[in-house]
């Protein structure tokens, strides 16, 4: 199952009407004398930290995206208006990711593809083999006898039990 989250914002269509050179100094110094006038048409060009985080993405998006279409899920928080380094809003991003991601993972896993019949029967075993040793602990078995049960559950054919006990269900050609 690959799961893909884009946690990375929409980008803008940058304006390049102010030429091929970008005076980054007298631009931050009108910024911040807020001083409106600009020798060049257009917005402002971003700034040198959004071409580095614009930057990060660029390969995935100059394959048009494909990282995201060979996912079986793909989960698109809305993080508009978070920038890459606001590591304070951290939580907030954190709720974000999981009120967008919970419905999702819930949805997929209702359906009926191979990969989420797969994942509630694993899902079920997990809880079936839990209730089995809550069983097994009422009965008083130590926790080394839980352990060693654990560990005989879990392993494979022939690492723990004698081989001959093993049924072999595959043949061989």
């Amino acid at each position: 199952v690959i799961i893909c989250v884009q946690a990375c914002p929409d980008f803008e269509p940058v304006s390049t009407e102010y030429g091929d050179w970008v005076y980054g100094g007298a631009i931050a110094l009108l910024r911040l004398l807020r001083i409106r006038w600009r020798w060049f048409k257009g917005p402002d060009p971003p700034a040198q930290a959004e071409i580095q985080e614009r930057l990060m993405f660029l390969p995935d998006a100059m394959r048009g995206g494909q990282g995201a279409g060979d996912s079986d899920i793909l989960i698109r928080p809305p993080i508009d208006g978070f920038g890459l380094l606001e590591f304070s809003s951290y939580r907030q991003l954190e709720q974000i990711g999981y009120d967008t991601a919970r419905p999702q993972l819930e949805a997929w896993l209702r359906g009926s593809s191979t990969d989420a019949q797969h994942v509630r029967a694993v899902i079920q075993a997990s809880s079936s083999e839990d209730a089995n040793f809550a069983h097994a602990k009422t009965l008083g078995m130590s926790s080394k006898g839980l352990h060693l049960l654990r560990k005989v559950e879990s392993a494979p054919c022939g690492s723990l039990l004698d081989p001959r006990d093993c049924r072999q269900t595959t043949s061989r050609h």
